[in-house]
């Protein structure tokens, strides 16, 4: 009888030592998966949902989310079994609290947070992780991971006891950073292409001032009808308009708002001639 039990005592821990095993390996491919989506997913946002739907998977919960700072502002992510990515009407106002979050605070209490986070949302979330996030982080110091776990089948994960979670989390410290260090690069590069270029903008914006003055010059000529001036001033209203666009064009392109530079315009209306600005 003891060498039974002793056979079925190691039948027992060498089962235990399985799912362990595959538990890990499980978190391995979730965790390169994730490594390959940071060099191939350029939206931030896309990245993060991508996270939450391999965090249901893994843990097989009901329910994921993330409340994590994008463009200086507080965004909810939520993510669930079915029927997949939702979008809940939360505004940045409701998520203000992200701000003044300090782990430090001899108040804080995570309980009572995530109790206030489901009323807020009117959901049944279980489990909240405080993420630290990197320095360079101006406004928003933490990013929130929260898990709505799932007993249907009678089974749940052990989170708390789960390194998983803080495996994530630093996923996720990455790919906020990254997209931060994309975001300055983007910018710097389109400050540089309008600074290179500025030689040339100049050039077009000249044209149509030159236009206005000579129009100016020639609404002042005593021998011009009041027709010819109505004319003149139409040309330049439109020569006016067309620096404005340009304007607006290079300022669209230095903020990443277009990818093309202004293009060169040409007064339509100058078949008159023009006296040359002095």
């Amino acid at each position: 009888m003891e060498a039974v039990a002793s056979e079925v005592a190691i039948a027992i821990s060498n089962a235990r030592l399985y799912e362990q095993l595959e538990q890990k390996f499980k978190e391995l491919d979730l965790l390169y998966e994730l490594e390959q989506q940071l060099s191939s997913i350029y939206k931030l946002s896309d990245l993060l949902k991508n996270l939450l739907h391999g965090l249901i998977k893994h843990l097989q919960c009901e329910t994921s989310a993330l409340i994590f700072p994008e463009n200086n502002q507080p965004r909810l992510l939520m993510v669930k079994k079915d029927p997949g990515f939702i979008q809940p009407e939360v505004s940045p106002t409701q998520l203000g609290f992200l701000e003044s979050l300090s782990l430090a605070d001899p108040d804080f209490d995570a309980a009572m947070l995530l109790q206030s986070i489901n009323e807020m949302l009117g959901s049944q979330f279980s489990f909240l992780k405080v993420i630290p996030l990197q320095s360079g982080q101006e406004r928003y110091r933490y990013a929130l991971i929260l898990v709505e776990l799932s007993s249907a089948d009678g089974k749940t994960y052990d989170v708390e006891n789960s390194q998983i979670l803080d495996m994530i989390g630093q996923k996720i410290i990455r790919a906020i950073e990254l997209f931060s260090l994309r975001l300055q690069l983007f910018r710097q590069e389109r400050l540089s292409a309008v600074g290179q270029m500025m030689g040339t903008i100049v050039h077009d914006l000249r044209s149509p001032i030159n236009s206005i003055n000579g129009f100016l010059e020639l609404m002042t000529e005593p021998d011009a009808t009041p027709e010819e001036r109505q004319e003149y001033a139409q040309i330049m209203r439109t020569e006016i308009q067309s620096i404005m666009n340009m304007i607006t064009e290079i300022l669209d392109f230095s903020k990443g708002k277009t990818s093309i530079l202004p293009r060169k315009n040409f007064c339509g209306g100058c078949s008159k001639a023009i006296p040359t600005a002095s």
